[in-house]
């Protein structure tokens, strides 16, 4: 016959409550994971009683350079996106861009393709889910005179591009700077860049 002891211990509660710490754990070594790994860029923020954590991955153990974004709650891990982007993590930040209180994680990435070249991606967080995009280049009528070197902020709630614009190449090929800097606005109901004179 079971002690009162041993039936306790495997009522649905008791094993509900051993699951749970088991999640707890696991939450917890996967964000400790990340956020110890040395020789990667490693993003932590706070948000509405979550934690997020953008990591880049190993790349001297992978080809392939990609990121990931890790958001957990007290006891376990919600969610993790894996982001294959043939760059490396130049920033991150968490603002609202479309001022719906939902966040979105913005992730800067530059050296694409071995390039002085950047891109952003936006992952929104929004009902437990990720909804990611790729933020749309730059207008034609700007390529002409751009040659990477890109710097992304977000001020206010908003993200910004600013970069060096190039002269038209000479006869030779070479493009010298004009001293100008671009700068432009990321208006993301639209997904385009919108340059601020």
């Amino acid at each position: 016959m079971r002690t009162h002891a041993e039936m306790l211990s495997t009522t649905p509660t008791a094993r509900n409550a051993r699951v749970g710490l088991r999640s707890w754990l696991f939450a917890f070594v996967a964000v400790a994971g990340l956020a110890s790994a040395a020789g990667r860029e490693v993003h932590t923020f706070e948000r509405a009683g979550l934690t997020i954590v953008v990591a880049s991955s190993e790349s001297e153990f992978s080809e392939s350079r990609a990121y990931q974004v890790v958001v957990s709650d007290a006891l376990r891990v919600l969610s993790r996106l894996e982001v294959n982007r043939d760059g490396v993590i130049a920033d991150a930040w968490i603002t609202d861009l479309d001022r719906d209180g939902a966040f979105e994680i913005v992730v800067a990435t530059d050296l694409l393709a071995g390039e002085d070249r950047g891109a952003v991606d936006i992952h929104e967080w929004y009902d437990g889910r990720f909804a990611s995009t790729a933020a749309a280049k730059l207008p034609v009528g700007d390529r002409p005179g751009y040659r990477g070197n890109d710097q992304f902020t977000v001020e206010d709630g908003q993200l910004w591009r600013a970069y060096p614009r190039f002269s038209d190449p000479d006869g030779e090929g070479n493009a010298l700077p004009t001293g100008r800097m671009a700068r432009h606005r990321y208006d993301f109901a639209a997904n385009r860049w919108l340059r601020d004179e």
